[in-house]
């Protein structure tokens, strides 16, 4: 479920428009600060089944580079199946590059668990110790991709390819941004976001089985308010209940 939800990207410094080629990718300030907590309520269709969080949990280092700490839990289930995922990024301060990563995946009798560390200086990341894998320059895993995505600029009618993904075989990510969307936040607000469209890979495999969209709020914040993946089974949402130390700096419109 973790890795349907998240993915991401970038080529290098680069990213290319479906319009016109583009400059590098300029970081805005960052939209977040440690301390951040998001939850959302996990449905399919109108039934409840679940929570999930995202939270900035504080600042590390990892072979010396200070790195936020990122962390992505989803809690629930349905009719006996029950899902227990959480997923852990390290990731760089200033360069937004994720350099450790850990995954722990219980969904129904499935069971995985994975650590990794990343080097992007030689271009590989090793599984637990023993395997070794090549990664792209400037990786970014899952949950990171979200941070990131609140990092650049993003323009209605504009869509980006990034290579940035950690495994390096399921790039490109194509990011389509289609629209601006008034969505409603949990104290009752209703404020202007970006309808994103995600696609991983060059055979479209979301576009074909699952369609992702993702809304962002349109302003300095640039919290994910919503996402939502539409599946042959039935559409989950997760939708943004509450949030927790967002920057009181940052403006809303």
């Amino acid at each position: 479920m973790t890795g349907l939800i998240l993915t991401v990207l970038l080529q290098g410094a680069s990213v290319t428009s479906a319009q016109t080629a583009s400059p590098p990718v300029v970081h805005r300030p960052a939209a977040f600060v440690v301390g951040e907590h998001l939850r959302y309520a996990v449905k399919i269709g109108m039934l409840r089944v679940g929570t999930a969080t995202m939270s900035v949990v504080g600042l590390d280092t990892v072979r010396g580079v200070e790195s936020y700490h990122f962390v992505f839990t989803i809690e629930g289930g349905v009719l006996g199946y029950r899902v227990h995922d959480r997923v852990e990024a390290w990731t760089g301060r200033d360069d937004l590059i994720t350099r450790r990563f850990y995954k722990k995946i219980e969904e129904g009798s499935f069971r995985a668990e994975e650590r990794l560390e990343i080097f992007p200086d030689s271009g590989y990341y090793v599984v637990n110790g023993v395997e070794r894998k090549p990664s792209p320059p400037e990786p970014l895993d899952e949950t990171s991709f979200f941070y990131f995505m609140r990092s650049v600029p993003l323009e209605v009618g504009q869509t980006y390819v990034y290579h940035r993904y950690y495994k390096a075989e399921n790039n490109p990510l194509t990011i389509a941004v289609t629209k601006r969307e008034r969505i409603k936040l949990p104290d009752g607000t209703k404020v202007q976001s970006l309808k994103l469209e995600p696609v991983m890979g060059e055979h479209e495999l979301l576009a074909r089985r699952v369609r992702a969209q993702i809304w962002l709020t349109d302003d300095q914040r640039r919290l994910p308010a919503r996402i939502r993946l539409k599946t042959p089974y039935g559409t989950l949402t997760l939708k943004l209940e509450a949030i927790e130390h967002v920057d009181p700096d940052a403006p809303t419109e």
